[in-house]
């Protein structure tokens, strides 16, 4: 750029004075409020408001030149305002005439959403009222709240006499009438525990603001009351090239006319690979999960025709009955501690869904059938807690407790977490494996976890392993994440590279603080579960997959969460036994499902 002074003359501009370069910096400063001035919010896109809740009459305070002398000498520094505006790709969220305490006079408080290194994220904006911002000096403020460390929103309520009617609060909050939050504050601290409070005084605005944060799934939601929320902030740690380098090529979920076209005439699935790519990476239409399923769980196979899985269908319901009559015979025993222990278990599982709500529900007596005649069929399998949690999204999906029953016993034998003597064992199998992925791919949390007293226990990720992450997430998420983990695409073990996404997402806080090992377990137990973005875990996990294929070498315990093919193919890792020390238990050595596995390869 060029001034009219120097014209790009070197010897001329070496004679510019400070002065004079100040005097420019508050053109351009000028110039970029009367920008700002004409500048009209984007109409916010959302289920809510699909058309736009907020229109092009929406604008920026009124802003002038006036107050800025172009050839001032003024040794003010004022910020950039393009820093803090509404840009023209934002989607505001929130507008209000907010108190900010800290400069003691009422603005225009924005939250936008706004691309970020990191992924979309919140904005907050906070402009002073009147004529001009610089008037008065007060500077502008602007936080991106993906970044703070917590929001506190503490609320006030009063009835006609004063005092704090929560009952009327709750009816506010929820929609109804009779609003009873009159005012509050809301506190942003920042990393550095440095503290910002804006303060409320339409009831109505605050309780606007805590549903667009409800609505982020970047924060965690915490409520005491009905007045007071907490909001805890999590950001992903992962840079852009750690990522699969497939996730951008998967654009939505396999639909029902992708499905069609996977198909020949006769039923058969042509691309099998490409069908699991779609599931892994952006999941299943829920209209389709009961045709789907149960290809994913193996109980069809991807090659057979429609006439083949239809006399499949026939021969599984002749089976399941047989199951049934042995049983029901007089002559079999059954356990009956297990039967006990199940009819506790049936009347405490998903009773809020919709498919199993009501006292007289006949889908509880069907749950209960499935598990009695599961226990019967595989009669070396003593029935634990979580086997109620795994089948009853099964049921609820399918719809036959027929195909329930067989997509069930597919799944029992995936996870193996049921087959060992007793559950404590069973989850320890899984525990090593993971043990080595998190010291392989996040060290720096596994050297938190060593200094912890019983840390490597991992002892917050039973529960995990345990229902396969159901109650860590909602039931829709929940569905994705087994999708995801039931297509085996890469690998066998998908659910142990989110638990480690999970742990690399939020145990960044627990070593900032540090925690100890109960604040831990309250973090992953308490605070996180229904919380965590689905999507932001699960890009994380494949990105963790995607590092763990190209690491040099690896322990041979790990070896059992790929699938041979990878360990045969040219430049997968090499299989290390420096831990082992030559224990006869070494998943690899004499295994005999390796057997083709090079000597390099071996222990």
């Amino acid at each position: 750029a060029k001034c009219n002074t120097c014209l790009g003359d070197e010897a001329i501009q070496g004679a510019h004075s400070v002065t004079t370069q100040r005097g420019m910096a508050k053109r351009i400063l000028s110039k970029s409020i009367s920008l700002f001035t004409n500048l009209r919010f984007p109409r916010r896109q959302n289920s809510e408001d699909p058309n736009g809740a907020l229109s092009d009459q929406h604008n920026l305070p009124n802003a002038t030149n006036e107050a800025v002398n172009k050839d001032s000498e003024d040794e003010t520094d004022y910020p950039c305002l393009s820093e803090v505006g509404v840009l023209e790709d934002d989607y505001v969220y929130f507008r209000g005439n907010i108190l900010f305490k800290e400069s003691g006079c009422t603005g225009q408080l924005y939250i936008v959403t706004r691309g970020s290194a990191s992924g979309p994220t919140l904005i907050l904006n906070w402009i002073p009222s009147g004529d001009h911002p610089l008037n008065n000096g007060v500077i502008p403020f602007t936080t991106d709240l993906g970044q703070v460390e917590m929001i506190r929103i503490f609320c006030h309520a009063e009835d006609k006499g004063g005092k704090e009617d929560k009952a009327a609060d709750d009816k506010k909050e929820s929609g109804g009438k009779g609003a009873a939050v009159t005012s509050g504050e809301m506190v942003i601290s920042s990393r550095e525990n440095k503290y910002s409070v804006f303060e409320f005084t339409e009831g109505n605005k605050l309780l606007e603001l805590i549903k667009v944060l409800k609505g982020w799934k970047c924060f965690t939601h915490q409520k005491r009351d009905d007045y007071h929320h907490t909001f805890n902030v999590y950001r992903p740690q992962l840079e852009l090239s750690q990522l699969h380098p497939e996730e951008v090529f998967i654009k939505s979920v396999l639909t029902e006319n992708t499905l069609k076209a996977l198909m020949d005439a006769e039923g058969r699935i042509t691309d099998e690979q490409f069908m699991k790519k779609i599931v892994f990476f952006q999941g299943i239409a829920s209209n389709l999960r009961k045709e789907v399923w149960p290809f994913l769980l193996g109980v069809y196979s991807y090659g057979s025709t429609l006439a083949e899985r239809n006399k499949a269908n026939e021969d599984m319901l002749t089976e399941y009955r047989s199951i049934q009559a042995k049983r029901e015979d007089p002559n079999y025993t059954e356990d009956r501690r297990a039967v006990e222990q199940v009819e506790k278990d049936i009347v405490r599982t998903d009773r809020s869904h919709p498919y199993y709500k009501g006292e007289e529900n006949e889908h509880i007596g069907v749950m209960k059938n499935v598990l009695r005649n599961y226990l019967t069929y595989e009669s070396s399998m003593r029935y634990s807690q979580g086997m109620t949690d795994l089948l009853a999204p099964l049921l609820a999906i399918l719809d036959d407790e027929v195909l329930a029953f067989w997509c069930f016993t597919k799944f029992m034998k995936e996870t193996s977490l049921f087959r060992c003597t007793s559950t404590r064992a069973s989850v320890e199998k899984q525990l090593e494996p993971l043990r080595m992925l998190i010291k392989l791919l996040i060290p720096k949390f596994y050297s938190y976890l060593e200094n912890l007293e019983h840390g490597l226990d991992l002892m917050f990720s039973h529960r995990w392993l345990l229902v396969f992450l159901k109650r860590e997430f909602s039931e829709c998420d929940t569905m994705f994440i087994w999708e995801a983990c039931w297509c085996k695409f890469e690998t066998k073990s998908f659910h142990l590279f989110i638990c480690i996404a999970i742990m690399a997402i939020y145990g960044q806080k627990a070593m900032d603080k540090p925690m100890n090992m109960d604040e831990l377990m309250l973090l992953f137990l308490n605070t996180l579960p229904q919380n965590m973005p689905r999507d932001m875990v699960l890009t994380q996990a494949r990105g963790y997959l995607y590092q763990f294929t190209k690491c040099p070498e690896v322990h041979c315990s790990l070896a059992s969460i790929m699938p041979l093919s990878f360990w045969l193919q040219p430049g997968s890792p090499k299989l290390t036994c420096n831990l082992c020390n030559g224990d006869l238990n070494c998943p690899v050595r004499g295994k005999p499902d390796v057997p083709q596995l090079d000597r390099e390869y071996r222990c």
